[in-house]
C-alpha cells in the first residue's frame, strides 16, 4: 500500500540533488512536489516534481529517502516523457490506402 508523505520543500528538494551530484537546481526552478511511499521499500519514496528548463517546466522523477530532518536522492533523477509533445497525428481518411 501507498502511502503519501509529506514531500521536501524545493529548497530541500535542491539542496538533495545538489548532495546527489545531479546539479545545481534553483528552489525557485521547482514546484508540485509529491512524494508516495514505496511499499516494497521501506524508507523509499517516489517522487515527481515540475522543473524549469530553459523557460518550460517539465515533469522529473527519482526516489528519495527522508534521513533524519533532510532528504536523499537514491537514484539519478529522470524526466518523464512528455507524450502529448510530437504525439502522431492521426491520418486523414483519405490520405489512408
Amino acid at each position: 500500500m501507498h502511502s503519501a508523505v509529506q514531500p521536501p520543500s524545493p529548497e530541500e528538494l535542491s539542496s538533495a540533488l545538489l548532495a546527489h551530484g545531479s546539479g545545481e537546481v534553483a528552489a525557485g526552478d521547482l514546484r508540485a512536489i509529491q512524494c508516495e511511499e514505496v511499499g516494497h521499500a521501506p524508507g523509499a519514496f517516489d517522487c515527481r516534481w515540475e522543473q524549469r528548463m530553459r523557460g518550460d517546466w517539465r515533469l522529473h522523477t527519482t526516489w528519495l529517502a527522508q534521513v533524519g530532518e533532510s532528504w536523499t536522492v537514491l537514484d539519478a533523477p529522470l524526466p518523464v516523457p512528455d507524450f502529448d509533445r510530437g504525439r502522431l497525428k492521426a491520418l486523414e481518411r483519405d490520405v489512408l490506402p
